[in-house]
């Protein structure tokens, strides 16, 4: 694991900002960072981890959106479900994402009549928010967040 946060260390420097969320290295950092603290599946961690900097290599550290995406499915997300398992990662959520998926749900509940029942007040939206700054205050500040092109 050494070599690999040397070489993640040696990535961050070189590759611009743009790469370095494409790759996820955010992402990579924290997990990293959290190995020593798994309990069980490290053996396959390990190996999804060297299987990502291998296929980082392989692409001489330049992709695109969609092989970024389909990396961060493959590796990222399933990494990611170790850790959220074992010690208390969560998913990353932006404010914008939070906002748009709250106001989706508040049209929803105002076209079936919900809304009315309790004076209109947008609830989905006020809880996609609170739900926002609760991963901000107890999950962020701790560095137990991933995300693909995180």
């Amino acid at each position: 694991m050494i070599k690999l946060q040397e070489k993640l260390d040696e990535l961050k420097v070189s590759l611009e900002k743009e790469q370095q969320s494409l790759f996820s290295l955010n992402s990579i950092q924290k997990f990293l960072t959290y190995f020593k603290k798994l309990n069980f599946y490290k053996d396959e961690v390990e190996k999804l981890l060297i299987n990502y900097f291998r296929l980082m290599e392989e692409n001489n550290y330049h992709i695109d959106r969609e092989k970024s995406t389909q990396l961060g499915i493959d590796y990222v997300m399933k990494i990611g479900y170790y850790y959220s398992g074992q010690l208390g990662f969560k998913m990353k959520m932006n404010f914008s994402f939070a906002i748009f998926w709250g106001l989706i749900i508040d049209s929803l509940f105002l076209v079936t009549g919900f809304l009315q029942k309790v004076y209109y007040l947008p609830i989905a939206t006020i809880l996609m928010i609170l739900y926002w700054t609760y991963l901000k205050l107890f999950y962020e500040r701790n560095n137990k967040v991933f995300a693909v092109r995180y």
